[in-house]
């Protein structure tokens, strides 16, 4: 528990270093830096909570940890980063989660297609009918062709 505390309060305080420049107030009423700052505080301070308690209590062993999962999802997040500009929505979205099941070895060809045919329908749905959001789906209509 105590180092997902410190987590908490390195990420809290890259937060702050980022919000700094950022006004917290301006003539008629709160700046773009309050609620960026202000959050950052709460997370330092549940952090803190988290470290005193990890270090009074005492808590189960850390599990063993494995690499594959964090990569595979890194990666899937970052292919979909990448590729929504170029090869459009679906395509991206296939990538995603074929690359994102791949974390784990028990995932079947079965859960990845339903998966696909989910993320897509979905996506397309909210996204696009339902938000109006100029997504291209494939990459021919991102080209204009």
């Amino acid at each position: 528990m105590a180092l997902i505390g410190a987590f908490l309060i390195l990420t809290a305080l890259a937060g702050l270093y980022l919000a700094w420049p950022l006004a917290t107030s301006t003539d008629v009423g709160i700046g773009p830096g309050y609620v960026p700052r202000m959050l950052a505080f709460i997370q330092v301070g549940l952090g803190a909570l988290l470290v005193r308690n990890g270090c009074t209590f005492p808590g189960e062993p850390l599990e063993t940890w494995y690499v594959r999962p964090p990569l595979f999802i890194l990666s899937a997040v970052t292919f979909f980063a990448f590729s929504i500009e170029r090869f459009g929505l679906v395509i991206s979205l296939i990538g995603l989660v074929v690359i994102s099941c791949k974390a784990s070895r028990d995932t079947t060809a079965y859960e990845i297609l339903s998966l696909i045919v989910g993320a897509v329908l979905v996506s397309v749905v909210v996204f696009v009918k339902a938000l109006g959001l100029s997504i291209g789906l494939w990459p021919v209509q991102m080209l204009g062709l």
